[in-house]
């Protein structure tokens, strides 16, 4: 089996589901050097972890058992296949939904092949963990209001499509709680003029949903601990003027000072003895800084870009009973071409192409406003691209602020996923759009103005930007 090991994270949707490895080692150790296809079904345990990959473990797990499948025997390929069949099942109506759009259909079956069918993303699939919900709910989202706008007649299955993208994203993990709520203002122009009714309900069922992942769904303690520390003590009490600075300012004692900069993989006992007031903190403690000491926030961005570069987790193994195997060692027919060329992309370019992905957000909304035109395919990929921005800086943020620097390339995977998107959009949509404005000469006497000068602002910020970015 290829895969990303078994690790604590697996644990935790194990002990919703009761899919546990056979291996009892397999079962209890943090960070196996392969992972395992062999499981069995069993009981739930204490320390569950809702999300929506145990919703898909367990329709998996029911599968099995519907066919007569020995409990005992239950292999991990199961989940697997469930999971193909929701990015393929989502990828051919989406293919079937853009039939009357020509450069909008080969568009998207680029994305598909080159990013969402390479192995840095088919690997999740046999795995427990909840990236790969996390990734297909955006893909879903995404291309639902592309559709919508596209299109002038009424797609109900496309709004179907993007209800069901939006619950699966807020429930896929808590640190995206409130992108589908984030997702669904930035495409409210567009929707609003698809159906007002139903962007409405969008935007309800966004909030509602955020909401259930944020304050009702019940997740382990232990994980509250992990971020807390690795946030907080890890990250922004040393990024601030002093550590007692930064520990009055999150309201955590003095006593806190010689565990600034702990992890909590390495420190654990220390700051459960030392320092437990930091697991009572919110989540959006770190917003105390924007007034306080907004210095701090910046100095922790920057420190988290070098952080984020890593598409894979390399310090896991890919290859069932090869011991010290890794996602180099995969046989030719997986080779992953994004993971070689991040590994190639040296970091000053990695943090342009990164930058200027964000930048596609702002820049979006601006030149929205400028063009004053909701629909039709002039503006969807303005759309998209705003989307793409938008989810970068997002998922950059909840990284640093959610996690600190803990296993951030994997926690960023969407913003870096995003980035190379935005490379093969715009590669691919030159050709189309010189034929656009071959066909349509007025729109080209105003787009091409409007897009020139913001691409020499999103320069100017991101050369500026680079020049403050630490190397290490």
């Amino acid at each position: 089996m290829e895969g990303y090991a078994n690790q604590g994270d697996m644990h935790r949707t194990s002990a919703c589901t009761g899919i546990f490895p056979v291996d009892e080692k397999a079962a209890q150790a943090p960070t196996p050097e392969a992972p395992t296809a062999r499981f069995a079904l069993g009981s739930h345990t204490d320390g569950c972890y809702q999300s929506a990959e145990v919703i898909i473990a367990a329709t998996a797990a029911a599968i099995y058992r519907a066919t007569g499948g020995d409990p005992a025997k239950f292999k991990l390929q199961w989940v697997g296949y469930v999971k193909l069949a929701l990015l393929f099942g989502a990828a051919f109506v989406f293919a079937w939904l853009l039939r009357d759009h020509y450069a909008a259909g080969a568009m998207h079956g680029l994305v598909v092949l080159l990013v969402l069918c390479d192995p840095v993303v088919t690997l999740w699939m046999n795995t427990l963990y909840t990236d790969f919900s996390v990734i297909w709910s955006i893909y879903v989202v995404v291309m639902a209001c592309c559709v919508l706008a596209l299109y002038d007649r009424q797609s109900y299955l496309s709004w179907a499509l993007l209800l069901v993208g939006l619950a699966t994203l807020a429930i896929s993990r808590e640190q995206f709680a409130l992108l589908p709520l984030a997702m669904a203002l930035a495409a409210w122009p567009w929707l609003w003029h698809s159906s007002t009714r139903l962007t409405v309900v969008v935007a309800a069922v966004a909030l509602l949903m955020g909401f259930v992942s944020l304050f009702v769904l019940p997740r382990p303690q232990e994980v509250r601990k992990i971020s807390r520390t690795d946030t907080y003590l890890g990250l922004l009490v040393p990024a601030s003027s002093s550590p007692e600075r930064g520990l009055a300012i999150l309201g955590l004692p003095e006593s806190c000072a010689p565990l600034a900069g702990a992890q909590w993989r390495t420190r654990k006992a220390e700051v459960e003895k030392g320092c437990p007031q930091v697991f009572a903190l919110s989540s959006f403690a770190f917003m105390k800084f924007a007034t306080d000491e907004p210095q701090a926030l910046l100095r922790a961005k920057l420190r988290g870009f070098p952080a984020v570069h890593g598409i894979a987790p390399g310090n896991l193994g890919v290859i069932d009973g090869q011991k010290g195997k890794t996602i180099e060692d995969l046989p030719p027919w997986a080779f992953s071409p994004l993971k070689a060329l991040d590994a190639m992309l040296p970091a000053p370019v990695f943090n342009a192409a990164t930058l200027f992905t964000f930048l596609l957000a702002p820049a979006g909304l601006v030149t929205l406003i400028v063009l004053r035109r909701y629909r039709g395919d002039p503006l969807t990929p303005m759309m998209m691209g705003m989307f793409l921005g938008g989810i970068a800086i997002y998922a950059f943020a909840t990284t640093i602020f959610g996690d600190g620097v803990n296993e951030a390339g994997r926690h960023y995977l969407v913003g870096t996923l995003a980035m190379y998107t935005v490379v093969i959009a715009g590669l691919g949509g030159l050709g189309t759009l010189a034929v656009r404005w071959k066909q349509t000469p007025r729109e080209m006497k105003l787009e091409i103005p409007v897009g020139v000068a913001m691409l020499v602002i999103v320069a100017f910020a991101v050369v500026t930007a680079l020049a403050m970015i630490p190397s290490t």
